[in-house]
């Protein structure tokens, strides 16, 4: 998490400095993030860290997103100059990389300094991996068949193009669509996508 937060500031805010003379260029520093957007699974909602995220907001409770989450955490880094002024979450526990449709929807045409995507997880079965490899207490069953069992139908989705081209839509609907824009005027941004 610690290396993950330096890269984003060393990557997204760096400048070059220039001594101006009448033929150099002054590349001015850009100015503090002001909005952040959070897509993604639990691991971003953050099952489980913490308490509940502004529980009076039903959808917080029911998609179990936490005041322990890495976005809610990065949300109050000093990156954004003392948190962030503009923070939507739409990541929800339990959803897949289809579900994102219904995250857009969450924030339509919303464009942001910062956007973070974690998802494919479910997808994957990466639970189901976790619950028959790591978790297995079925002390009748042979556990290791079982294991094996699971990882080779999470090996099959993970070899499945069809799944990654869907993620690869989703990733460019966020560039084309949550992004801003240095030719508007809103200063670049940066998409940072986190393994699920």
């Amino acid at each position: 998490m610690r290396y993950l937060i330096w890269n984003l500031i060393f990557s997204s805010l760096a400048y070059a400095k220039a001594i101006p003379s009448e033929h150099s260029v002054v590349v001015r520093a850009p100015g503090w993030p002001e909005s952040y957007i959070a897509f993604g699974d639990s691991y971003a909602a953050g099952i489980g860290a913490g308490k509940f995220y502004k529980p009076e907001d039903r959808s917080n409770k029911a998609c179990k997103r936490f005041t322990g989450s890495y976005p809610v955490l990065l949300s109050k880094l000093g990156l954004f100059n003392h948190g962030a002024t503009d923070f939507s979450f739409p990541a929800c526990t339990g959803d897949v990389i289809d579900d994102l449709e219904y995250q857009f929807g969450k924030v339509p045409g919303k464009r942001a300094h910062v956007v973070t995507l974690s998802i494919g997880g479910n997808d994957f079965d990466f639970a189901p991996v976790v619950l028959a490899c790591v978790y297995n207490y079925n002390v009748i069953g042979d556990r290791d068949k079982e294991c094996d069992a699971a990882l080779a139908k999470a090996e099959e989705h993970v070899k499945n193009e069809t799944i990654w081209a869907n993620y690869r839509t989703k990733v460019k609907h966020i560039l084309d669509n949550h992004m801003t824009s240095e030719a508007a005027g809103e200063g670049a941004s940066v998409l940072l996508i986190t393994g699920t």
